[in-house]
């Protein structure tokens, strides 16, 4: 007899791992542990996820979701593809902000997975796909051409990431340690500026 669906079960599970991982690292987290805090056994786990692997795959996938749709609900779809791609860096910002161990978890910690299904690659740079679509139609919109946009989105990416983690840990200039706003609205005009030159 097949056991039925327990999502809030799952969520439990993927729960408890993001937390452990951000302690314990993820060699120190281990099925038995999961299924120990869950009140579970090692084998319930396992009717849901086939290992570890892909039990961290998921809480990945789950968390790009989530911040995917934080950013998307931001966006105005009457807006020019300008506003459009400061809403997103501006949302992007917030949720990192409020997200930081989630942050941590998607872009440092959980390893790459290097054999993506379509499905799985669309979803997991759902953010980064929008990108492109926004500067190339910032571009056109301009009159302008862009030389390597998937570069150039890539390079966005690590940008915010990089000016976020630095916020966060008060590597900025003090002036800017309780306010990022400046550095947001900078960085939208320097990405313009640069990349729709």
């Amino acid at each position: 007899m097949t056991r039925p669906s327990n999502p809030q079960l799952i969520s439990l599970i993927q729960d408890i791992v993001a937390e452990e991982i951000q302690t314990k690292g993820i060699e120190g987290v281990t099925i038995r542990l999961i299924a120990k805090r869950a009140g579970i056994t090692p084998t319930t786990v396992y009717y849901y996820f086939k290992s570890k692997e892909e039990l961290l795959d998921k809480i990945k996938f789950n968390v790009a979701r989530e911040l995917d749709d934080y950013i998307f609900t931001q966006l105005n779809p009457n807006d020019s593809a300008e506003k459009k791609f400061a809403d997103l860096i501006n949302a992007f910002i917030d949720w990192s902000i409020d997200h930081p161990k989630l942050l941590d978890l998607v872009f440092d910690t959980l390893p790459p997975k290097t054999n993506l299904t379509e499905t799985e690659m669309t979803g997991l740079y759902q953010t980064n796909f929008k990108i492109i679509e926004l500067l190339k139609k910032a571009a056109i919109a301009q009159g302008k051409t862009t030389q390597n946009i998937k570069a150039d989105s890539n390079i966005f990416i690590g940008l915010v990431y990089g000016v976020v983690k630095l916020f966060l840990n008060k590597r900025v200039l003090p002036e800017y340690w309780e306010d990022i706003t400046p550095l947001k609205q900078r960085m939208i005009e320097m990405i313009f500026n640069t990349l729709l030159s």
